[in-house]
């Protein structure tokens, strides 16, 4: 046989490599338990953590890593990035994130889980003017159910899923960016990926076709609690 080929050991071209590490359809944003953040290159969205202890660990549901929000007033925390934005409606994100919250569930706490401009301004309110596609539980807001909304950073709309927060019981939720029509299709389901509901957003405010979104599991205590949540995966792929 000949000598085996230089390709294998030649450098990619300066050029190709910053064409492959840009966020381009195929890549994707990811939160597991066991991976590291790439914020280098935006394929993946790191750990984000404020104010708060985590560690990994596993249950009937599955590995995860948890974040716990320690006792003090205003305490927040974060699954998610803050500056890596992979996901944008023209590439036809679709996004999958399971979670749970367990232990002292803080009375009040918002909840936050989705795709946003920026999740840390998005824990500060239950009406945001941050761009996002995401699921909110608020108890400042009266929410008794999940609440599915969209936003273009201005004019947020709500449509109320009829899912009650049930806690330590594992909930999925599955985003979809669609760009011709355009809309956000939003589903939740429970542990053994049973639908609950679903909705698809159109002809209101939506996140714009370039706008660069991240993925986030968040929550925030707005008292002295303790609170923890689990979160099993999240994950992103552009798709078109």
């Amino acid at each position: 046989m000949g000598a085996p080929s230089a390709i294998h050991s030649t450098p990619l071209p300066a050029t190709l490599q910053a064409v492959l590490t840009q966020n381009r359809p195929g890549q994707y944003g990811l939160v597991m338990p066991t991976t590291t953040g790439l914020n280098t290159v935006g394929l993946y969205g790191d750990t984000t953590l404020i104010d708060v202890g985590g560690a990994a660990g596993s249950d009937a549901n599955g590995m995860f890593k948890r974040m716990t929000m320690m006792a003090g007033v205003d305490g927040g925390a974060i699954f998610g990035s803050t500056t890596v934005h992979p996901h944008q409606r023209r590439w036809n994100t679709q996004w999958r994130a399971k979670w749970n919250v367990t232990a002292a569930a803080a009375v009040p706490r918002r909840d936050w889980i989705g795709l946003a401009a920026d999740p840390l301004t998005m824990l500060a309110s239950d009406t945001p003017a941050v761009v996002h596609a995401a699921v909110r539980r608020s108890q400042p807001a009266g929410d008794a159910t999940y609440q599915f909304s969209v936003s273009d950073g201005v004019t947020q709309t709500l449509e109320d899923t009829g899912v009650a927060f049930v806690q330590s019981t594992p909930r999925i939720v599955r985003i979809r960016l669609i760009d011709a029509t355009p809309a956000v299709s939003m589903e939740i389901r429970d542990t053994n990926n049973v639908l609950l509901f679903g909705f698809t957003f159109t002809g209101v405010p939506l996140p714009a076709a370039s706008d660069g979104l991240a993925g986030m599991i968040a929550g925030r205590n707005l008292d002295v609690s303790i609170t923890n949540i689990h979160c099993y995966h999240a994950a992103g792929v552009n798709d078109r």
